[in-house]
């Protein structure tokens, strides 16, 4: 039986002949394949893959293109590609084909999430270049229905990884799906929640930064109101299970801000992307940020970055002990050493 590989390239097995040797006869074989059973006039298919030629030329190009492509079905798959004068097609039984199987599986139960996920190895016919505007306007369509279709199958799979508390396993999917849509915000509050459960609380904070750097980009926006809750959330949890945080790279810029009713007893850590340092010069001054409205007052230590481990371990035992040093332009060259607590001088 002849086998079509059409999601993340096209590829063809099973056959006895030789391979397909032009882009048309690709694209021909692709069309029938994902419109399989479905029998197509020849006068449209002409006008799909030739249609800056006339009506003869065009007909004459599609018999040489069904003829090169039945001799690379060779003798074992010849009888797949069923035809008459005026119509061709493909017989669904007489190939496994993997969009006709990716469609069967998008309303099935059972173990077809994770067939999807398996099945789904990117865009139809990914990498293939211009065949003619009709057959690119068709494809793009295609594209699109399928990707939807993927969409759902990585989501019900996401769903169900979760409640069988598979954390690898739903970290992964999100991961995926955020590959084929990454302006899905729900999956990166997914994929936050995801992290922070299974321990990984680093992975969660570069989770909400590039959601929020992507949203920027994308769309100019910041991430919504949900996202932002959770995330604090998120790192009030991480701090009530006393996890030290790690180190921070070179774009990880971090604020400490100081309960004065608690203070040196009581410090909380919050995520906050670059502050300025052309931020206010008064008390009261306001600046907006990826994580939210930010109101200057003396209580507060402006961001600053620290990198060494060492000064995070000697944080937790003693926040009073903590002196950043002064800022300088190159913010990730900031450093903190063991001393006392010092204003980094950005008010």
């Amino acid at each position: 039986m002849i086998r079509l590989r059409l999601l993340g390239g096209f590829a063809l097995t099973g056959t006895d002949g030789p391979p397909l040797p032009t882009r048309k006869a690709e694209a021909l074989c692709a069309y029938l394949a994902v419109s399989a059973g479905q029998a197509q006039r020849r006068d449209k298919l002409a006008a799909l893959l030739w249609p800056d030629r006339g009506d003869a030329q065009a007909r004459h190009s599609l018999a040489q293109t069904l003829y090169v492509i039945r001799r690379s079905f060779g003798e074992s798959g010849r009888a797949a590609l069923v035809s008459d004068s005026r119509t061709v097609m493909l017989d669904p039984t007489l190939a496994e084909i993997d969009t006709a199987r990716l469609d069967s599986l998008a309303t099935s139960e059972g173990t077809a999430p994770q067939e999807i996920a398996s099945l789904y190895g990117g865009a139809l016919l990914e990498g293939v270049q211009f065949v003619s505007e009709p057959f690119e306007d068709w494809l793009s369509s295609e594209r699109q229905r399928l990707h939807s279709v993927a969409v759902t199958g990585f989501s019900r799979l996401l769903e169900w990884q979760r409640d069988t508390n598979d954390l690898d396993g739903a970290i992964g999917t999100a991961q995926r799906l955020l590959q084929l849509d990454g302006l899905q915000e729900p999956v990166h509050r997914t994929l936050m929640q995801l992290f922070a459960k299974s321990g990984r609380y680093d992975a969660m904070i570069q989770q909400y930064q590039a959601c929020g750097t992507l949203l920027h980009r994308e769309l100019d926006v910041t991430p919504e109101k949900e996202t932002r809750d959770l995330y604090d959330a998120l790192l009030a949890a991480r701090a009530g299970t006393g996890q030290a945080p790690a180190e921070a790279s070179a774009t990880t810029f971090r604020r400490i801000a100081l309960d004065d009713t608690a203070l040196p007893d009581r410090l909380r850590w919050v995520q906050l992307p670059y502050v300025s340092m052309s931020w206010g010069a008064d008390e009261g001054s306001v600046m907006e940020t990826a994580s939210g409205t930010w109101t200057k007052t003396l209580k507060t230590l402006s961001a600053f970055v620290i990198r060494k481990h060492a000064a995070f371990k000697a944080a937790n035992t003693d926040y009073t002990r903590v002196v950043v040093s002064p800022p300088s332009q190159l913010w990730p060259n900031c450093s903190a050493v063991p001393g006392r607590v010092s204003h980094p001088g950005l008010y």
